[in-house]
């Protein structure tokens, strides 16, 4: 009977993965590493990455509002596309992206279904009304590539590409999870994103302040640390962005004029920082010195249709002048992905898709996983235990291990990679001498660029992890040598056949020496004695070219041994000399 080929696999579509998943009781929460790490490897390697984090007080629109960004990353996602020679009116821009994939959000969680992870992932999960929807942590599984804005403007190369990534957060203060743990999860999305929204009802409240200040004290030892370590840092401040997203802001004189409404942000966002009193001062403060750049995006109420528990997603119910607002906001977060953009289109893209940096490194996906692990185990730690939030000292530590850990990691690749060219499974059999030289230069080089990276903890542990990246290095190498060994060619058969077809030529031309006599003229005219000489000169440099090959190969062979001795006595005959000066 024939055999049926099996069918393949169909791929994954891009959907929302839980990455952190919060137990039955709401009081701690746990790392799902396999889908965290089917969406990092999904990254391009070595691409840098952006991490776009929302977070905010359960029920305002956080994953409805991702939902609408999914929208527009997946419509400009090709560059050619996004190309133009003339700006789009304001109010117009969101049409081009806003219902092209239909006219409802799909990802809407029906009343009556409780689970999430039956949902059509078309998007992050929402519903309306009051209930509770979005628990733990969710990612997109699709990193969007995305041209950095930064590279783009006056640079006729080929720009740099991000690979950004999206990730949704269970609401805050939803009476059913602990106070600890939602402060946690607030702290862990704050440390791994690049670009952190902070999704807050009406107005920047003193209550939204107070909670960032959670992690002032941590910004603070950070940055103590990161001057410490390097006093010229450029990098002044632990976190990177943080943009305060108000809903259903109310402040705008004319909803209808977008580049009035941005441009008015600026002032209310001075107002709200500035304070004459003393202990909300030190709030404000402490938040200007651990993100480099503080900004604020107010989106007008969406319709009177939208919150109501019937409404279906049906976005042609959702106000133009939201919709116009919300394409300002995705273009100032994720740029437009042009590699020409207007001079309109760089204004409004600038400081889009942050690189994600850790200290003085941007990471990238590989790197992350690592950074969350530690992260994760130090809330989950201190949630099992005392049950209080962790010390700054602690989540420095955790983010020094990781660090040190991924400098480690990408060295051993590194060396890996260069000695697989050298000596590796689809290479030949090459000396012993070369495989040591090798190992020695590409050595060299992964500490040298270890200790660039590792520069975050205590000097002794960093050691360690040299230490540790020397030694596996060293057993690499050991593995290389067995391995290059298999592939040696079987030296003493080989000798041993063209012996025996040097003593078969020499032989025959002994016994053929018997049956030839000089020849009759001087001259080569084809006569016997000359066919026969012939013949004989040809024999005799068979054998003679076979002996010198058989004793260069051996030489060769052995040099790998003999060549280490030789440069010890020489280096012995030179020392001699000097010692009788002396």
């Amino acid at each position: 009977a024939e055999s049926v080929a099996e069918p393949a696999p169909k791929p994954k579509q891009p959907r929302a993965l839980q990455f952190i998943k919060i137990n039955e009781k709401g009081d701690s929460f746990v790392l799902e590493e396999d889908a965290f790490r089917e969406v990092l490897d999904a990254v391009p390697e070595n691409m840098p990455i952006s991490v776009v984090c929302v977070v905010g007080a359960f029920r305002t629109g956080k994953s409805f509002i991702l939902d609408l960004f999914l929208r527009y990353l997946r419509k400009t996602s090709d560059p050619d596309a996004n190309l133009r020679t003339e700006d789009v009116e304001a109010t117009k821009a969101h049409e081009e992206w806003l219902m092209a994939e239909g006219t409802h959000l799909e990802a809407m969680v029906d009343e009556k279904d409780q689970q999430q992870s039956e949902v059509k992932q078309a998007g992050f999960s929402w519903r309306p009304g009051n209930v509770r929807n979005t628990t733990g942590m969710w990612i997109w599984s699709e990193p969007f590539i995305r041209y950095n804005p930064l590279y783009v403007a006056g640079d006729s190369s080929e720009p740099e590409k991000v690979a950004v990534l999206l990730v949704d957060t269970q609401g805050m203060f939803d009476m059913l999870t602990t106070q600890m743990l939602t402060a946690a999860i607030f702290g862990l999305s704050t440390f791994i994103s690049s670009y952190l929204i902070y999704n807050v009802d009406k107005r920047i409240g003193e209550d939204n302040l107070q909670h960032l200040a959670l992690f002032t004290d941590y910004g603070r030892i950070a940055l103590q640390a990161m001057e410490e370590e390097n006093p010229s840092s450029k990098h002044k401040q632990p976190f990177q962005t943080l943009e305060f997203l108000i809903r259903d802001f109310q402040d705008y004189d004319d909803e209808d004029d977008v580049d009035a409404c941005v441009e008015s942000m600026g002032p209310y966002l001075e107002r709200i920082l500035e304070s004459s009193n003393r202990d909300t001062s030190e709030v404000r403060d402490q938040i200007n010195i651990c993100f480099e750049k503080l900004g604020v995006f107010g989106l007008t109420h969406p319709g009177k249709q939208v919150p109501k528990p019937k409404y279906n997603g049906d976005l042609s119910c959702v106000e133009p002048s939201f919709c116009a607002l919300v394409h300002r906001l995705a273009t100032r977060v994720f740029g437009t992905n042009s590699a020409r953009p207007t001079a309109k289109e760089l204004e409004h893209e600038a400081g889009a898709v942050v690189k994600k940096r850790i200290a003085e490194r941007y990471i990238t996906s590989a790197d992350l996983f690592e950074y969350v692990r530690q992260f994760v185990k130090v809330f989950h730690d201190s949630l099992n235990g005392d049950g209080v939030f962790p010390e700054a000292k602690t989540l420095l530590a955790a983010a020094a291990e990781a660090n040190n850990y991924n400098a480690m990691e990408a060295n051993l690749a590194s060396y890996k990679k260069a000695m697989d060219l050298v000596c590796g499974v689809k290479q030949p059999y090459v000396a012993l001498g070369k495989i040591e030289e090798s190992h020695k230069e590409y050595l060299k080089l992964a500490l040298l660029h270890f200790d660039r990276i590792a520069t975050m903890g205590s000097k002794d542990r960093i050691a360690e992890f040299r230490d540790k990246l020397e030694l596996k290095i060293t057993e690499m190498k050991e593995d290389y040598i067995a391995n290059n060994a298999n592939k040696r060619p079987d030296i003493l058969r080989f000798i041993t056949i063209l012996l025996m077809i040097s003593s078969l030529v020499y032989l025959s031309s002994s016994m053929l020496n018997i049956f030839c006599w000089p020849p009759q003229t001087l001259g080569f005219d084809f006569e016997y004695a000359d066919m026969c000489g012939g013949a004989l000169s040809v024999m005799r440099d068979v054998y003679l070219t076979i002996f010198v090959f058989i004793v260069l190969t051996l030489l060769t062979s052995c040099w790998g041994s003999i060549g280490p001795l030789l440069q010890v006595a020489l280096a012995g005959q030179q020392a001699t000399p000097e010692k009788k000066n002396q």
